[in-house]
């Protein structure tokens, strides 16, 4: 919600309002080992210490102004 917040010049009435797969997609990249800068394969994720993206688009850049 922060990032859609951000997007949105910090205000979360408008960000509060948005729904997910109308207004925005979210993807996320889970497996990343930060210390070789790559994905490992499997679902160790966070038990193994790993990282994860989470990406944010925007379907209608309307609301931004």
């Amino acid at each position: 919600m922060e990032t859609i917040a951000f997007a949105y010049g910090d205000d979360w009435e408008k960000a509060l309002a948005m729904e997910v797969d109308e207004d925005y997609e979210i993807r996320y990249l889970d497996c990343y080992h930060p210390g070789d800068h790559r994905i490992i394969g499997g679902r160790m994720a966070y038990k193994a210490g790993l990282a994860a993206f989470v990406f944010v688009k925007l379907k209608s850049l309307k609301h931004l102004h």
